[in-house]
């Protein structure tokens, strides 16, 4: 479908690791588009609530239903 070579994938981590983290991020920017991602944090709600409202970003909070007994 993409086209490439039988080794693509064998010299995939010789590509990566020569990358710089400016490469990586410019890459990633390319073809990532964040406004169309959901982030799911699952943790104890009075610890990592007080990050993510850091954030500014909306947060809907889901509780977890109660453990079975």
């Amino acid at each position: 479908e993409f086209n490439r070579p039988d080794d693509w994938y064998e010299r995939l981590p010789e590509r990566y690791g020569a990358m710089t983290a400016a490469d990586m991020d410019s890459a990633v920017r390319r073809v990532i588009d964040p406004s169309r991602m959901t982030f799911v944090v699952v943790g104890d709600a009075s610890v990592v609530r007080p990050q993510l409202d850091k954030l500014g970003l909306p947060v809907e909070v889901i509780a977890a239903p109660p453990a079975a007994k």
